[in-house]
């Protein structure tokens, strides 16, 4: 709870003198002390008493405000509209009991009404802000608590609690709990443990997730894997071949291209254009590739694989 020097709605700040109160609502005030024999009644409790009858008779609880002017909110409030949420009750009550010779203060705080679903602890929500009084008792000297607010304030701000809200405050309850967890110091060893566990399977999964990426694109310069459906054709025997003579196939590098390197390098391969050509025939044309043409690759294939061996040892020798 925090607890404040009064001040009116008005916006004038009060000192800290328990007895002080606004010079242009000395009359007012000192009016309807008169009206409610405060100041004839005979022992604090009784001025409270009286005090708290008239709220509750005269005056009523709202959230809608009609007061049409800040600058005489609270003689509104007293004379006029009698309508006000707490802060207009507690900042009135304190006016009137300071001017009744009572010294008084204004508060504000939360008013602790309701329970968590097992009603171990208790929950306060911002609809819970609440304003009212300390009045000093000079029998017991001691401040004690007044609340002129009637008393159906409650239940105009009551909070609709439904699945959701339940669901919401389970949520904050264990963040809270897991933070004091977190923060207390016997608990540290295992808070670095826990960051040190997260940390390192993080770490192997980016680990992983590099290997696997370096593994789909052949790592190291090799062809790219190709896990689908596909139709090899003769010309795929020439492959190991042609990476004895060329290296691998780079990523992304398309295989007839690739292979037509072979001539640019040994010369004498005149017939690999047109095997290169039955190939992508055979592999990508929607029409199947007739017998002939297909046999037509098989011999291609098989001269090119004399000639290519040819080259490979001249060149290795």
């Amino acid at each position: 709870l925090r607890w404040m020097s009064p001040f009116n709605l008005d916006g004038e700040v009060l000192n800290h003198d328990r007895y002080n109160i606004p010079a242009h609502y000395e009359d007012l005030l000192g009016q309807i002390v008169r009206e409610l024999e405060l100041k004839e009644l005979p022992d604090l409790q009784s001025k409270l008493h009286r005090l708290k009858q008239w709220y509750q008779t005269e005056f009523r609880y709202t959230l809608d405000l009609t007061i049409s002017q800040p600058s005489t909110a609270m003689r509104e409030f007293l004379t006029e509209v009698r309508a006000g949420h707490c802060e207009y009750f507690a900042t009135s009550a304190t006016l009137l009991l300071r001017a009744a010779g009572v010294p008084a203060r204004y508060a504000v705080g939360y008013a602790v009404v309701e329970r968590t679903g097992d009603g171990s602890e208790y929950l306060i929500r911002g609809t819970h802000g609440h304003a009212w009084c300390r009045v000093w008792d000079e029998e017991k000297q001691r401040w004690i608590d007044f609340d002129p607010t009637p008393v159906d304030w409650l239940g105009s701000s009551a909070t609709q609690v439904g699945w959701m809200q339940h669901l919401k405050d389970m949520l904050k309850q264990l963040r809270e709990d897991f933070f004091l967890w977190r923060t207390n110091p016997a608990n540290e060893i295992y808070v670095v443990g826990a960051i040190a566990l997260i940390g390192l399977g993080l770490g192997l999964v980016v680990v992983r997730r590099l290997w696997r990426s370096r593994s789909s694109i052949g790592g190291g310069g090799m062809a790219a894997s190709y896990d689908g459906d596909r139709e090899n054709t003769p010309l795929h025997e020439l492959e190991s071949l042609a990476r004895r003579a060329l290296g691998s196939r780079p990523s992304g590098h398309p295989y007839g291209r690739w292979l037509m390197e072979l001539e640019a390098r040994f010369g004498r391969m005149e017939s690999l254009g047109e095997a290169v050509a039955l190939h992508q025939q055979w592999r990508f044309d929607p029409e199947p590739l007739e017998e002939p043409k297909r046999e037509r690759l098989r011999q291609l294939v098989a001269d090119l694989k004399e000639v290519l061996r040819e080259q490979l040892r001249q060149a290795e020798t």
